[in-house]
């Protein structure tokens, strides 16, 4: 980031999830709202001001294979000042 720039906020965080069920009723409870787009093996929440993105991705999908842990990022897009 060079100087003078700010991180605003994330514009997509996608997470991956060993069980997407569960992991939608964990955020679904967290965050207070219901996921606003859904399709088999994944789901997708809209949350703040600027409505950032918060998708789960069910870990069948990774590319190579299930990744490590319960919750992995995969990408994340930012706002730039």
């Amino acid at each position: 980031m060079s100087e003078g720039q700010t991180l605003r906020g994330m514009a997509t965080i996608s997470l991956w999830a060993e069980d997407l069920e569960t992991a939608k009723r964990w955020y679904t409870e967290l965050l207070g709202v219901e996921p606003y787009f859904q399709r088999p093996g994944y789901c997708e929440f809209r949350v703040g001001d600027y409505q950032h993105e918060i998708g789960l991705i069910d870990s069948r999908y990774a590319p190579g294979g299930r990744p490590g842990g319960r919750a992995v990022p995969s990408c994340t897009g930012t706002s730039m000042k």
